[in-house]
């Protein structure tokens, strides 16, 4: 899944510090912007019985291409919940309850990462 993310001059220059770094401070970097992403998910997770929101998972990796941070619900289900725009959910949760927190935190994540405003 694709996420289209509006910014500006802040957040390119944010990031360009971010790749500056060394791989451990990247990691520990991008562990804090994901943790922040996780965080803001599990305000709007749909919550039945807690499995979905209990099942979240988030991990740091390192690639050959650099510093990956992964955010999974890891429920059999979380996709269909994720994507069904349709469902009816309790007040101030909702589909898109990954998607849209990452949106929402672009500027709070490239901060983070950059390390400035």
């Amino acid at each position: 899944m694709a996420v289209t993310v509006k910014g500006g001059f802040n957040i390119r220059r944010n990031l360009e510090r971010y790749k500056a770094l060394s791989v451990k401070e990247q990691r520990g970097r991008m562990r804090e912007a994901c943790m922040e992403v996780q965080r803001r998910s599990q305000l709007v997770v749909p919550v039945d019985v807690g499995n979905l929101k209990n099942s979240c998972e988030t991990r740091v990796v390192h690639t050959a291409s650099g510093v990956r941070g992964q955010i999974m619900y890891l429920a059999a289900y979380a996709a269909f919940v994720h994507e069904n725009l349709r469902a009816r959910h309790n007040p101030g949760k909702r589909a898109k309850f990954l998607q849209g927190p990452l949106q929402d935190s672009t500027h709070e994540v490239a901060r983070i990462l950059g390390g400035r405003a």
